[in-house]
């Protein structure tokens, strides 16, 4: 099954927006990217940063989870987030242990429905489009 098929003119509006607007133009692709990524950096969700959330916390997500300084319940839900979209399989009883050691059942319930949220639409995007530039996903090494 083929999303783009059965809704069509939503995914072409969609495509047709999105694709030329970031993949094409005058402005390399490149340099679109870096504003869109600083516009997710600036425009947080204002509950996240009415609880500390900062540029200091965010930076902390780029780096080596050896070199990482995060309070023990947020560098469990960024290796989560790791684990979850690069190797989901390596979520295993040990590290299932380490989370309930800082996180309730519900609260772990929660942060994998919204990571595989997160995970899902923008994979659904990929499947939805394609071969289109505009899904092109990219998971750096780490």
């Amino acid at each position: 099954m083929n999303l783009t098929e059965l809704i069509p003119e939503h995914f072409e509006r969609f495509f047709a927006f999105f694709g030329a607007g970031h993949n094409e133009g005058v402005v390399p692709a490149r340099i679109k990217e870096l504003a869109r990524l600083k516009v997710a950096a600036i425009a947080r969700y204002a509950s996240a940063t009415r609880q500390g959330l900062d540029e200091e916390i965010i930076g902390q997500i780029h780096l080596p989870e050896d070199e990482r300084s995060l309070e023990p319940r947020d560098a469990l839900a960024v290796r989560f987030a790791e684990k979850l979209t690069l190797d989901f399989r390596s979520v295993d009883r040990r590290f299932k242990a380490e989370l309930a050691e800082h996180f309730s059942p519900a609260e772990i319930a929660e942060l994998g429905l919204m990571i595989g949220q997160y995970i899902a639409m923008g994979r659904l995007l990929v499947f939805a489009g394609g071969d289109k530039a505009a899904c092109e996903i990219y998971v750096p090494e780490y």
